[in-house]
């Protein structure tokens, strides 16, 4: 069914948004309170918490946008109701 396809690619979308917005907030914490990461020797700089945190929370809003808003068919209901 349509509908149920529609509901399983938006309920999967938000789940992606909030991983990606919970991935956002770690950088930003990162940020906000430094504390060194070393991979295998090497100190990740804090850089890349600032690139991190500009691009999932990019990420998580797009996710958000295309996945968590109520279909456009102009009844005001939502994909899932019949």
């Amino acid at each position: 069914m349509v509908c149920q396809q529609c509901c399983c690619k938006r309920k999967a979308l938000c789940v992606a948004g909030i991983i990606f917005l919970v991935v956002a907030l770690a950088h930003l914490y990162r940020i906000f309170y430094p504390f060194s990461i070393v991979i295998n020797g090497f100190t990740v700089p804090h850089e890349v918490s600032i690139a991190g945190a500009i691009v999932f929370g990019l990420l998580s809003l797009w996710m958000f946008l295309t996945g968590c808003r109520t279909s456009n068919s102009g009844s005001g209901e939502g994909c899932c109701r019949k």
